[in-house]
């Protein structure tokens, strides 16, 4: 069930959601947070044109990527009129932003990278998993397999969910154990 809100209120929102980021969005991001929402992405895309002709997002292109960030006016409007829209949908789109975002800088501050090892013998392939906190490396992990299509498994399952990966591997390596014996 869409939302009724006017396109005013739609433009407001944007804007609102972009301040709540504090920090440039992805335009796909900003789509699917406001169709999460149950906002129209029609008018999404709509709204996101007029918002840039009339200068108060600027549309950022990195690596083919889209970027919106607010300008001066855009954060003054964002601030001044976000008790346009109703309180329960700005609620919802401030929560459904933290979480998409939350999970797209996990996915940014992850990376798997598959390469033909140095190694002599039969694991020909390394792949290195590595997630970052901001700038701060949190974990490095180099695995050896015998096939490209496991290194590349490997690869994928962890940037499907690197936080999980990383919490398993902190609990495996910090639980209390009884000696083993020999």
């Amino acid at each position: 069930m869409n939302v009724n809100i006017t396109d005013q209120q739609l433009q407001i929102l944007i804007l609102f959601v972009i301040r709540s980021a504090g920090t440039p969005v992805p335009e796909d991001t900003l789509a699917d947070i406001l169709g999460i929402c149950n906002i129209n992405c029609l008018n999404v895309q709509q709204c996101i044109a007029e918002l840039s002709e009339a200068g108060h997002i600027a549309r950022l292109e990195d690596d083919g990527k889209y970027y919106i960030k607010l300008s001066d006016t855009g954060i003054v409007i964002a601030d001044t009129l976000k008790q346009q829209v109703p309180y329960t949908i700005r609620q919802h789109a401030a929560e459904v932003a933290i979480s998409r975002l939350g999970e797209l800088r996990r996915r940014l501050g992850c990376e798997a990278k598959v390469q033909a090892s140095q190694r002599a013998d039969d694991l020909p392939f390394c792949v290195t998993l590595s997630i970052k906190d901001q700038d701060s490396p949190l974990m490095s992990l180099c695995m050896y397999t015998p096939t490209e299509f496991q290194a590349q498994l490997i690869a994928d399952n962890f940037k499907k969910s690197p936080t999980d990966v990383y919490k398993r591997v902190v609990n495996a390596l910090t639980e209390s154990r009884p000696p083993e014996e020999d």
